[in-house]
């Protein structure tokens, strides 16, 4: 599981990771450092949650376009907290175009201590076909997580309501939990068959917080929890991976 899967011809590999702000477990920030672990994974389409830019504590760097420049990719990037000094959200990095990009600001309570939450869609073409992909960072509190759930499938219903979908990102919520299986009422989960998968916190993972989730003409042909000596030092949050092919592509 920890090993990358042998890239298979005709797939797409998607990764969902939490780069914890580029804050490596060392408190060092160094968004090089996530860049070429995200590069070692071979992804074509990366969702990342917690992206700064332009932040003080963060070295004024913006890390969605340093990041995309790294690996050579098209990058959408939507803030869910607006700082004096910077922003803090989440992105999608893509080798492919993006067509649409829809963001959505996710209900939540008004109390200052309450992070606003945020979901940015794009649909990406890929060899004459369309892929649809959702990142979210869901709330701390299961009855506000409950909302977003609601949130993301209307938004799903609204503008993915057609072609193949992929659902990444941190949910801050296991498999078993509520929010998880309302989802999966829609979609399934590409990691389902594999249950011991844990990815937080990195020094010690006991639960998965990190879910790549998939419409049903979507087959999942390799996972895995990259393990390796940047990602257990890169973040808090170990990422997920998951090879995919559309329904209507030709095998090779």
């Amino acid at each position: 599981m920890n090993d990358l899967p042998p890239r298979v011809p005709g797939t797409i590999r998607v990764v969902s990771y939490n780069v914890h702000s580029c804050v490596g477990v060392d408190r060092q920030h160094l968004p090089e450092r996530v860049a070429e672990a995200i590069e070692a994974m071979q992804a074509d389409v990366i969702a990342l949650q917690e992206v700064e830019l332009g932040r003080r504590r963060t070295d004024h760097r913006n890390q969605p376009e340093e990041l995309g420049k790294r690996l050579g990719m098209h990058v959408k990037f939507h803030p869910a907290v607006h700082h004096p000094d910077g922003k803090y959200g989440i992105a999608v990095l893509s080798r492919y175009p993006m067509l649409e990009v829809h963001a959505l600001h996710l209900p939540r309570l008004r109390l200052p201590f309450i992070e606003p939450r945020v979901a940015l869609g794009v649909s990406l073409r890929i060899d004459g076909s369309v892929l649809n992909l959702l990142n979210t960072h869901l709330g701390l509190l299961a009855f506000e997580r409950a909302r977003q759930v609601r949130s993301l499938i209307r938004m799903l219903e609204h503008h993915f309501a057609e072609g193949p979908t992929v659902l990444c990102g941190d949910l801050n919520a296991t498999p078993g939990s509520p929010e998880c299986r309302l989802l999966r009422k829609r979609m399934h989960d590409a990691f389902a068959r594999f249950s011991g998968a844990r990815t937080y916190p990195v020094n010690f993972p006991l639960r998965r917080l990190d879910h790549i989730l998939l419409t049903q003409d979507i087959h999942c042909v390799g996972i895995a929890v990259p393990q390796t000596p940047l990602t257990r030092v890169a973040s808090d949050h170990f990422p997920v991976l998951a090879d995919l092919r559309l329904s209507q592509d030709r095998v090779e």
